[in-house]
């Protein structure tokens, strides 16, 4: 079993991937290398789908999740933050979203962290 991500770090979208929305889900596949890794594709459920929506283009924490989940779906704080801490794990595990303290200050590096890749070493 996957360990819980901190409730205060913030996550974003890994760049290295494809989203599309198909007949009504939303599909992603990994991108490697610029190639998609069709091996591995993913697909979300309603509550899924709320939370990759939201890590879209602003970083979010587990709390900051578990909160828009609790008033959307009308569930408990700890059962949404339970749920959420679960997902952003396997998420991470999947390298499908990056987590905004693992990102270095250096634009260049940045990118890459977001892009998946690995950055050539500091000069």
């Amino acid at each position: 079993m996957a360990e819980h991500p901190s409730t205060e770090v913030r996550y974003l979208r890994s760049q290295a991937l494809a989203c599309r929305l198909i007949a009504g889900e939303t599909v992603v596949v990994p991108i490697s290398r610029g190639t998609a890794d069709l091996a591995c594709i993913y697909t979300f459920n309603s509550v899924g789908d709320h939370i990759w929506k939201e890590l879209e283009t602003c970083p979010k924490n587990a709390l900051e999740l578990a909160a828009s989940v609790q008033e959307k779906y009308g569930i408990s704080q700890e059962q949404a933050l339970s749920d959420i801490s679960e997902f952003l794990s396997q998420l991470r595990q999947e390298r499908l979203i990056v987590a905004m303290d693992e990102i270095p200050g250096d634009p260049v590096r940045m990118e890459s962290a977001l892009n998946g890749t690995d950055p050539s070493p500091p000069r």
